[in-house]
């Protein structure tokens, strides 16, 4: 009889904690599920200023390659880059740096259309020269678009 009461009372103590370990093990759940909602949401903002990234540099390039832009090239650039200012803030320096790409872009626009309508030769020598210097700007930022995105899509801390 006395290893059935000591047999009932260690049922009894194991009942007792029983409790206590659930609370504990749902604790722990619930930190990991914390953790990967967390992973998840970096990912995904990872993935979505990375978007911006390419979409930006193909803009670059596209301008580098051509000499020139489209008007619905640069409406759809800036419909693709309006969430900017959600993903990397208002204040932000890519959202200053989209404005700075449409700006440099409509002036390359403008340099364009003085060049390819004016006959003028002065006025063409300078429509050429403004070219020149916006496609200038746009070739530097093919070298300069990864530092500027760089304190965004660096992973490897």
């Amino acid at each position: 009889m006395c290893s059935v009461e000591v047999l009932m009372k260690i049922i009894e103590v194991l009942q007792g904690l029983l409790t206590p370990v659930i609370a504990i093990a749902a604790v722990v759940i619930a930190y990991q599920q914390s953790r990967t909602n967390k992973q998840t949401l970096f990912l995904e903002q990872y993935d979505r200023r990375l978007k911006i990234y390419i979409e930006i540099r193909e803009l670059i390039y596209t301008i580098v390659t051509n000499k020139y832009i489209e008007p619905p090239r640069l409406y759809e650039f800036r419909t693709r880059t309006n969430v900017a200012d959600f993903l990397f803030g208002a204040k932000s320096d890519i959202s200053d740096y989209i404005d700075e790409m449409i700006k440099h872009s409509i002036k390359l626009m403008d340099a364009n259309n003085a060049y390819n309508f004016n006959t003028d030769d002065a006025e063409k020598e300078l429509a050429r020269m403004k070219l020149n210097q916006e496609l200038s700007w746009f070739t530097e930022e093919t070298r300069n678009i990864q530092k500027v995105f760089m304190k965004y899509l660096d992973v490897s801390n």
